[in-house]
């Protein structure tokens, strides 16, 4: 996956956390740290893979390391409970 493809769903996901549970912060990963009990365990377990290869992103030796195939579908499965 294609660092534009993560940042394009990060922020689909930015703006869901956002609507729907009302969370507001500047990053993915200081929405992520309120989310509390709000998600259920699976897709909250989802939601901290995504934060992980979005903050691995912003390194060059980390963003190699990431799982695009994962991710994505972590990123999907979040997105589609926000929905």
């Amino acid at each position: 996956m294609a660092a534009d493809t993560l940042t394009r769903k990060t922020a689909r996901i930015r703006t869901l956390l956002e609507q729907r549970l009302k969370l507001r912060g500047p990053t993915l990963e200081q929405q992520a740290g309120k989310v509390g009990r709000s998600l259920p365990r699976g897709v909250l377990r989802d939601l901290r893979a995504v934060v992980r290869a979005d903050v691995a992103q912003g390194h060059p030796r980390l963003a190699r390391m990431v799982d695009a195939k994962s991710v994505g579908l972590a990123a999907d499965r979040v997105e589609t409970y926000l929905r």
